[in-house]
């Protein structure tokens, strides 16, 4: 059993929070919960992400998840 942590601070300080607090499994945004817009891609910020999760030890943290923006969960197939 995996146990793992919504951890905030994103692609840039997630994988630090996790791994400092034992976790195996990490859960993040990768942009604005609440922004339609996504950022635009910085393949060093990524770059930095697989470096830290390497730091850390690819079986420290054995999952990585995203959490869908909250705008895209709004749609139901219910009439309100």
């Amino acid at each position: 059993m995996l146990i793992g942590a919504h951890c905030s601070g994103g692609v840039k300080a997630s994988v630090e929070k996790a791994a400092g607090m034992g976790a195996d499994a990490l859960q993040l945004f990768t942009q604005s919960p609440r922004a339609w817009k996504p950022p635009n891609p910085d393949p060093e910020r990524y770059e930095l992400f697989r470096e830290q999760r390497e730091k850390a030890g690819k079986t420290s943290i054995e999952q990585v998840r995203e959490f869908v923006p909250y705008t895209k969960g709004a749609i139901s197939q219910k009439a309100p």
